[in-house]
């Protein structure tokens, strides 16, 4: 029984401190109560636009991973679709540096032929999938800096390759 007399005065308490904060709210000027209600408002239409229309996700998150390769690394790019539709025909293109077996390094931009990005799965893509305008691969150490992603020439995501993938449950 004492938690429930504890729970009905702690209520009375709030009550009376409701009534006595609203009272002194009445008798504030109508200029501190007209800035009071937009916040208040201002607040109420936050709050639901964000429960009625939430944020969306990131659409691409994009990840670059080096491998071990026999005495050297290999550059993956792995390419999560989170909400960017499914792409039939997207082409990926990186630009970055890449590093040869003798540690010579090259700038340039690669890019692959079409390919199906699916939306809610990863697309795993080695440096043998991009070429340059020459049709040259980068090799098998290339960091890259940004990354662009197009569907039908239409861009639909300019980023770098940096951000981690989330971990499955």
């Amino acid at each position: 029984m004492a938690v429930k007399d504890r729970a009905v005065a702690a209520l009375q308490r709030s009550t009376v401190f409701g009534q006595t904060r609203w009272q002194a709210f009445r008798e504030e000027s109508p200029y501190f109560q007209a800035k009071v209600g937009m916040v208040v408002a201002w607040l109420a239409i936050s709050v639901t636009t964000v429960i009625v229309a939430p944020p969306s996700p990131i659409p691409f998150i994009v990840e670059q991973k080096a491998l071990n390769f026999g005495l050297s690394t290999k550059t993956s790019l792995i390419i999560l679709n989170q909400d960017g539709g499914d792409l039939s025909e997207a082409v990926v293109e990186v630009t970055g540096v890449a590093t040869e077996f003798d540690g010579h390094e090259s700038r340039g931009t690669w890019r692959t032929r079409p390919l199906p990005v699916p939306e809610g799965l990863k697309t795993t893509l080695s440096t043998e999938s991009f070429f340059d305008d020459k049709g040259v691969n980068p090799g098998y150490q290339l960091h890259i800096d940004r990354v662009r992603i197009l569907d039908e020439d239409r861009e639909v995501f300019v980023g770098p390759a940096s951000r981690p993938l989330p971990q499955p449950h």
